[in-house]
């Protein structure tokens, strides 16, 4: 296959220096995507990749100008790109522009890096693209070691409804690096052209595609591994952004979620019983609570007071009288249950699918809960740190019992209107 396409419309234009001694036609071993701020493609990045893959054939394509000399056995397209520069998560595009270069190159395999740190050593980059083992793989994501920050909306939102509706326990379902076979990869950029907004910064869900598919997925712990940080200045947009792209693949995959293989009812309809939802705020702690916790509390009981209402319009009647104890309690028992948050979520869900309100006003009035949560868990840390790790587990485990709730929602929302 020619190694220097001009990729159709909507995708970037490639054109690709060879190493030295290497005929342009060798089909490479596997295909290697840099996106991220230009620059980033340094010289310690191509250096990893060169110890990594030492005595493979592999091709980078990157939006920088290629090394000189190239290492042996490396390939360097640069690409003219679409893809928005500095995004901190992998987008749509990216995915787009990957698979019509590994299409072109004819590469069983891709390596997607959206960060590049000093995570990226030669072992760390091996472990991700090992694609050895009992079964082919076709999508393999990093987690970081264990006690390493674990991101509080991946905590909260993105890995407990991943493991819950999609039976996939990666603990990174938005990943910024990944490992794709040619076949997921491909899948992914259909869902791309797919969507409208292709062309700029649309987020996708590679494992919930990999899940839908019957792919086989692997996470891999890397040492040194860190999570991206989006300015804090833009959190409010960002988190609005992320909660409206999952909820819109739930909706778009809720055939597939409602399965009995997926679904186990926890009762008889798959509906727990109503006081399950009812939290029971701990004793109090003699622990002080932080000034940062006490202003997040603050701020949780001045949206109740001004978004009771609104609420009123998406929650059911045992979930609002958690609300309301929630914002009556002192703040050394500030505690968010687990099953209480677990039912808040897949209820904005099912208000996202059903336009109860405009979508904006939706995602507003879910934020100020999500950081309701975030109070409970810094709480929570402040009392015992060991127990915020817990939490993790504890959230996700309460999504997996409250499967049978969202289902039944899902199927017969009138039934349970408020």
């Amino acid at each position: 296959m020619a190694t220097s396409p001009m990729l159709e419309t909507n995708h970037a234009s490639v054109t690709t220096d060879s190493a030295a001694g290497e005929s342009s036609a060798t089909t490479p071993e596997l295909l290697v995507w840099l996106a991220g701020q230009p620059g980033e493609a340094s010289a310690l990045t191509v250096s990893a990749l060169e110890a990594a893959f030492a005595g493979s054939s592999i091709v980078v394509i990157s939006p920088e100008p290629a090394p000189s000399p190239l290492p042996p056995g490396m390939r360097w397209g640069v690409r003219h790109t679409l893809a928005p520069q500095g995004a901190w998560v992998l987008t749509a595009t990216d995915f787009a522009e990957a698979a019509h270069a590994a299409r072109d190159y004819d590469a069983p395999y891709a390596l997607l890096l959206g960060s590049h740190g000093p995570w990226a050593t030669p072992g760390a980059l091996r472990k991700l693209a090992d694609t050895s083992g009992d079964r082919p793989v076709d999508l393999v994501t990093p987690r970081p070691m264990p006690g390493e920050e674990q991101g509080l909306v991946n905590a909260a939102l993105l890995y407990p409804l991943t493991r819950a509706l999609f039976a996939a326990d990666v603990h990174y379902p938005l990943p910024t690096d990944a490992l794709l076979s040619r076949r997921l990869l491909e899948r992914l950029g259909t869902v791309a052209h797919r969507s409208a907004s292709a062309a700029n910064d649309a987020m996708l869900w590679p494992v919930s595609e990999a899940a839908v598919a019957g792919c086989h997925i692997r996470e891999v712990t890397l040492e040194g591994y860190t999570l991206p940080h989006p300015p804090e200045s833009t959190f409010n947009e960002l988190f609005t952004a992320v909660a409206a792209s999952l909820f819109a693949d739930i909706e778009t995959k809720a055939s597939y979620w409602q399965r009995a293989r997926i679904f186990a009812p926890t009762g008889a309809a798959g509906i727990p019983s109503a006081q399950a939802g009812i939290p029971h705020p701990p004793p109090t702690s003699a622990v002080e609570v932080s000034p940062e916790v006490l202003e997040l509390i603050d701020n949780f009981r001045l949206a109740y007071k001004s978004l009771q209402e609104l609420w009123s319009l998406l929650l059911p009647p045992q979930t609002l009288l958690a609300l309301k104890r929630l914002s009556l309690a002192p703040p050394e028992s500030f505690s968010v249950a687990p099953q209480v948050w677990a039912r808040i979520v897949y209820d904005f869900a099912l208000a996202y699918r059903l336009r109860t309100l405009n979508r904006g006003h939706l995602l507003g009035a879910f934020t100020p809960l999500y950081m309701a949560w975030v109070a409970s868990h810094a709480r929570a840390a402040e009392v015992d740190p060991a127990s915020a790790a817990q939490m993790m587990t504890e959230t996700a485990q309460a999504f997996e019992l409250e499967r049978g709730y969202v289902v039944a929602r899902w199927r017969w929302p009138d039934r349970f209107n408020p």
